[in-house]
């Protein structure tokens, strides 16, 4: 977590409150440079309370104006999740929203306002601009947002059951989880941070040398009531 991206990102002015509470969240998970993000839509949107289509619309809007921009897609094949980097660049002109190229102002009394990835936002102080609270997630009784948590490593239940599917020759996923949780602690800040990106190589080894190290299936022995004579008629 960077206090100083996060600290640009609250300092922002015309984002739509969903919009913004998706980049506080990377935010959380960025390093200074605003690098190393590697969400999976379904964390977002267990962490912020959202749906995974409300997440997905909000990225490309922060995608649209600039502020977020996709390093590399996810690819499952080579065990990649997908990266985001948060564009400081963005924020170095103020903390104010920059309006669309062509897009016209609108005046209201109060100010004016600016439309951000095709929506018109209500500028500070308009009369019908939304007051959105951000309710922290200890503050919501019964709701669990991770199926495992440890210090550093912290996977929803959607990645965890993806995850459990795919390395299905670890007889206890989450045994593994924290074994590679406590090797985390000890690591620089910048391994720390990319664990999202390096623990699935780190378990995909730990699937393969299980599936070698068990014991080949026997081969099923010829019955007599394989003969055609015992096939049913």
């Amino acid at each position: 977590m960077s206090i100083q991206v996060l600290n640009l990102v609250w300092a922002v002015r015309g984002l739509d409150a969903t919009a913004k509470l998706v980049l506080l969240r990377l935010a959380d998970f960025s390093d200074d440079t605003g690098g190393q993000i590697f969400p999976s839509v379904g964390r977002v949107a267990d962490d912020t309370g959202l749906s995974e289509r409300a997440v997905r619309q909000a990225l490309r809007r922060l995608e649209d104006t600039g502020a977020l921009r996709l390093v590399a897609k996810e690819d499952s094949g080579r065990h990649r999740a997908r990266e985001y980097r948060i564009e400081l660049s963005f924020f170095a002109g103020g903390s104010t929203c920059r309006p669309e190229a062509g897009a016209g102002r609108n005046e209201v009394p109060g100010g004016t306002s600016f439309r951000v990835g095709g929506h018109d936002v209500p500028p500070r102080g308009a009369p019908d601009a939304p007051r959105s609270v951000i309710e922290p997630l200890e503050n919501r009784q019964g709701v669990r947002p991770y199926a495992f948590e440890g210090k550093v490593v912290r996977l929803n239940y959607s990645d965890f059951d993806n995850w459990t599917a795919t390395y299905h020759a670890i007889p206890d996923m989450k045994a593994e989880l924290a074994a590679i949780d406590a090797w985390l602690v000890g690591q620089p800040e910048t391994k720390r941070k990319g664990w999202f990106h390096s623990v699935p190589g780190m378990l995909s080894r730990k699937h393969q040398e299980r599936l070698a190290a068990a014991p080949p299936t026997p081969k099923r022995r010829p019955q007599i009531t394989d003969l055609p004579e015992f096939a049913p008629r």
